[in-house]
C-alpha cells in the first residue's frame, strides 16, 4: 500500500505518528473490532485503518 493515500489523515497510524497523544487515540481504539493488515494497529471502525480486517 502506498503512503500517503486518500483518507490517510484519519487513520490511526497517521494520527499516532503525528501526535503520540494517548488521549487523542483512546476513542479510536476503544472496543476495537478491526486490525490493520499493514501496521497491526487495532481500531473500533475500519475507516481508521489503512487496510482493515475484522478481529
Amino acid at each position: 500500500m502506498k503512503l500517503p493515500h486518500v483518507g490517510h489523515e484519519k487513520h490511526l497510524c497517521k494520527i499516532w505518528a503525528d501526535t503520540y497523544d494517548v488521549d487523542e487515540v483512546k476513542g479510536i481504539i476503544k472496543d476495537a473490532q478491526f486490525v490493520c493488515k499493514v501496521c497491526g494497529r487495532a481500531a473500533a471502525k475500519k475507516e481508521n485503518l489503512c487496510d482493515p480486517a475484522p478481529l
